[in-house]
């Protein structure tokens, strides 16, 4: 088995090229070895040479016929967060190259892009992209199997964003804003820019590859943004560093907030909320003490499941759903599940 490997170098990819070099007992793993390794700058092929070689502009396509030339099985892995990799997803399926992925990308945009991904599925191996949503819990395996056996998602409230859990639940301490925010980057909870997390953008995805795993048709435009996230404006190109420095000045409307929600013996909690009759909304809620969405611990995901047959107790899904090494462990369990799949 072959493996290409795109980011490499980023926290998720690093963790995964270890997981792979370090024999876990109980494990099996088949012979493998690296066809490539790759980041925006550099490629490296260890088989021809020790030393990376330069990317150039538009180089994505030489890169992969170079990589069918691999003997023996192959898999790409994608780590990264790139926006026109994705693009290249058909081309590798349909030369019956396996993806394993937990970049958003490719399932969250046009619906016509992700029925052709959804089609080339059975042929090549398909996309695997678990970690796309609540990174390695088993989150969209379960809405499928719910599917496969003939259920019908009627309803969902998910917190599926473990950077917001940890933000808030900080925020609810008494901590600032711009300090919890650069925490949780430095901890790896939030995606390479965090204002894909802060401005919504990322639970946005989220909620669209949900929503069409769960069987429904949905275009990006159909899924509103994120309702009241006081202060967070996307501004594509901005520095992350710029970025991050510049959050001190949304910490007294943060306090504000907090400490109004508080005052009424509540939790703010950032949510997906979708009904079948009623479409889905995206934002900001307060919660009472004893809801389970309230007690969320720092970093966690929570999906609760309604359906024709989970009516009166939904089906509930919990546990951490951010950091780099839990959704490099992610992949290393879709990997393996795409080697005993089709016997890579």
């Amino acid at each position: 088995m072959t493996l290409g490997v795109f980011g490499h170098t980023g926290q998720v990819g690093r963790i995964l090229i270890q997981m792979l070099m370090e024999p876990t007992p109980g494990i099996n793993l088949p012979g493998w070895v690296i066809g490539f390794l790759a980041n925006r700058r550099n490629i490296l092929w260890p088989e021809d040479s020790a030393f990376p070689e330069s990317r150039q502009s538009g180089d994505w396509i030489p890169i992969l016929e170079r990589f069918q030339k691999c003997p023996g099985s192959k898999v790409l892995i994608d780590c990264t967060a790139d926006e026109t990799l994705p693009e290249l997803y058909p081309y590798l399926l349909a030369h019956n190259i396996p993806v394993v992925t937990p970049n958003k990308r490719a399932f969250s945009g046009p619906q016509t892009f992700y029925n052709q991904l959804k089609h080339l599925d059975g042929v090549a191996g398909g996309c695997h992209y678990e970690t796309t949503v609540g990174a390695a819990l088993p989150i969209l395996s379960t809405i499928r199997a719910l599917r496969e056996s003939g259920d019908r998602i009627l309803k969902f409230e998910a917190a599926l964003s473990g950077t917001w859990s940890f933000i808030l639940h900080q925020l609810h301490q008494g901590q600032p804003f711009s300090q919890t925010v650069r925490r949780a980057r430095d901890l790896g909870l939030t995606e390479p820019h965090p204002q894909a997390d802060l401005a919504g953008m990322d639970l946005h995805r989220k909620a669209l590859i949900l929503l069409r795993e769960a069987g429904y048709r949905i275009e990006p435009s159909d899924v509103p943004p994120p309702r009241w996230i006081p202060g967070v404006v996307f501004r594509p190109g901005l520095d992350q560093e710029l970025f991050v420095n510049d959050l001190a000045r949304l910490d007294p409307i943060w306090s504000r907030a907090i400490l109004e929600t508080q005052k009424r013996g509540e939790t703010l909690v950032l949510l997906i909320r979708f009904d079948h009759h009623r479409g889905v909304t995206l934002g900001l809620v307060s919660l009472p003490a004893g809801n389970s969405f309230a007690e969320l611990r720092p970093g966690e995901n929570r999906l609760e499941i309604w359906t024709d047959r989970y009516r009166t107790i939904p089906l509930s899904i919990a546990g951490p759903g951010a950091g780099a090494e839990i959704t490099a462990f992610g992949l290393f369990q879709e990997l393996l599940r795409v080697i005993s799949r089709f016997h890579i």
